[in-house]
């Protein structure tokens, strides 16, 4: 006698009938088919997007690293050829006592200029003078650093850059000037080696029309 079955046995039935059947199986795909597609496309999206972030991320400290060790190697306080270089004190000066250590030039005296001393703290060595001169009537600065120390540089020098010559008192200076298309601001550096004492110009010339008096102002300091 076949058995009857019971509630539970024809409601299995009826699910695995509808396995069977194919529209039914094809409706089920048609509805998963879309929410699976999107699910992988932004999937994969995360993915790119967690690739790019960590390209970026690696080269921003590659960079910083880079430009940390750039800045280490090349700075005055980590170089070895400035190694006796710390910070520095400032110190009144006068002209008498830049020109005790020039050999072959002078410093002449003129107004408005201010001369001071740079120490090295931690040696107390001279490091170098500084004259700077000002007229704000004219719009002109000047600022000469007399160089005295062997193992350190007031900046460096790229003589390429230095490309123009002239003569001063017997001596080469060595130069560059650029001037601003928008105001006629001139900005001239030089540079001019002696035996043991390197001399660096600074010049700035405001509003001007046609040449700036540089090397006016130059002659009359140096003598």
């Amino acid at each position: 006698m076949k058995r009857k079955k019971n509630i539970l046995e024809e409601a299995a039935d009826k699910v695995l009938e509808q396995y069977d059947n194919r529209e039914f199986l094809e409706k089920i795909r048609a509805e998963r088919g879309p929410s699976i597609i999107a699910a992988q496309k932004e999937r994969k999206m995360y993915l790119r997007r967690t690739w790019c972030y960590t390209a970026v991320a690696t080269l921003v400290v590659a960079m910083i690293t880079i430009m940390c060790c750039f800045y280490a190697f090349n700075n005055d306080e980590s170089a070895d050829n400035n190694k006796y270089y710390d910070t520095m004190q400032y110190l009144d000066s006068s002209y008498e006592e830049v020109n005790e250590i020039l050999d072959g030039i002078k410093i002449n005296e003129i107004e408005q200029v201010k001369i001071i001393r740079g120490i090295f703290l931690e040696s107390k060595e001279t490091a170098a003078y500084f004259l700077d001169y000002a007229n704000s009537s004219e719009y002109k600065t000047m600022r000469i650093v007399v160089d005295i120390h062997p193992e350190w540089d007031y900046k460096s020098i790229a003589m390429s850059k230095y490309n123009l010559t002239a003569n001063i008192k017997g001596n080469t200076v060595y130069y560059y000037s650029t001037k601003s298309a928008t105001n006629g601001k001139v900005v001239v550096n030089a540079f001019i080696q002696l035996d043991n004492v390197k001399l660096y110009i600074e010049y700035n010339q405001n509003n001007v029309e046609e040449e700036s008096d540089f090397f006016d102002m130059l002659e009359m300091f140096i003598e």
